[in-house]
């Protein structure tokens, strides 16, 4: 389970509590640290969600074409 700030999670397309959880305070943290631990059910989602999220948008594949892509177009 990804637990992030929400300066850390900025520049992916992720939605907090479908992904992974936003915390931007320690007190914050705490409180989803403890709400995974009371959840694997919840923690077993975020998790294949994050997982599909970054085989979907963000593979190496996708970002190579997109780099070629980028390049082509410069020539």
């Amino acid at each position: 389970v990804v637990i992030s700030t929400t300066v850390g999670a900025s520049g992916i397309d992720c939605r907090d509590g479908e992904h992974l959880l936003i915390a931007d305070t320690p007190q914050q943290m705490a409180e989803c640290l403890l709400r995974c631990n009371a959840n694997p059910e919840l923690c077993s989602t975020l998790s294949l969600n994050a997982r599909r999220l970054v085989e979907t948008h963000y593979n190496r594949d996708l970002a190579a074409s997109q780099i070629v892509a980028f390049y082509e177009k410069l020539t």
